[in-house]
């Protein structure tokens, strides 16, 4: 040791030399970084000598494939791709899009409202045809009378419909009111209505099963008049006992 107190001897562990190295509170110092280690701001992380910079890939990375011709470079942003057009009553607001209209054989099909539309103006021409009979009887003439009421009711149940609805061309199953609110019956088959296809839909199966007979029970001629209300193809009872439909002219 050093005569003077004052002076550390060497080893001593406040000696700067020699020794175990320590901060001025007497604590282990931290060593020092070796010559040519420095890397970042800290100095406490090097990469080891040789190795590539950070983000380089290794060099058995097979390189990226090119973009298809017409592709966007990379990194860019694509356009919005165009939305699809609303559908029809989107535009007005609507919760529901509005339902296209029933369709057969490239026709559009006659609604319930043109239908009982066409039945009240047929109604009509066969009143008009009893009014020759009323007015034989008014005047006393009972045969007069009988012989026109027959042949009124010839007229209106079996003759009425089925000469006007075999007629040929773009009036073929046109009643005269079907004709006036522009509707007409069609076959499933593709056929023209005939004289004899119009007396069974008409005449058979419409008056007599369901009008005359079902008349009877209430409910299967109701059920035959208000069926276009839900069905699909807008057919009526009859029009699927027969397999006809009605459609626009």
């Amino acid at each position: 040791m050093s005569d003077d107190p004052r002076r550390p001897s060497p080893g001593d562990p406040l000696e700067g030399g020699g020794g175990d190295e320590r901060d001025p509170f007497g604590n282990p110092a931290a060593p020092a970084p070796p010559a040519g280690a420095a890397y970042g701001p800290s100095g406490r992380y090097a990469p080891p000598a040789g190795a590539p910079p950070p983000g380089t890939p290794p060099p058995d990375t097979p390189p990226p494939p090119a973009p298809a011709p017409g592709a966007p470079p990379a990194g860019s942003v694509s356009p919005p791709t165009p939305a699809a057009p609303a559908p029809a009553g989107a535009q007005a607001g609507l919760a529901y899009p509005l339902a296209a209209p029933a369709v057969f054989a490239g026709h559009r099909l006659a609604s319930w409202g043109q239908r009982v539309g066409a039945s009240a103006i047929n109604g009509s021409f066969r009143l008009a045809a009893v009014i020759p009979a009323v007015a034989a009887f008014v005047a006393g003439s009972e045969i007069a009378g009988a012989l026109l009421l027959v042949a009124a009711g010839a007229w209106n149940y079996v003759l009425f419909a089925p000469l006007f609805m075999k007629r040929g061309g773009k009036r073929n199953g046109q009643s005269l009111g079907k004709q006036l609110v522009g509707i007409r019956v069609v076959r499933e088959d593709g056929e023209p209505i005939t004289f004899g296809s119009a007396l069974l839909r008409e005449v058979a199966v419409k008056l007599l099963l369901f009008e005359t007979v079902g008349g009877f029970f209430l409910l299967p001629t109701a059920l035959n008049y208000l069926w276009p209300l839900w069905d699909e193809q807008n057919r009526a009872s009859h029009d699927m006992v027969v397999s006809t439909r009605v459609v626009q002219a």
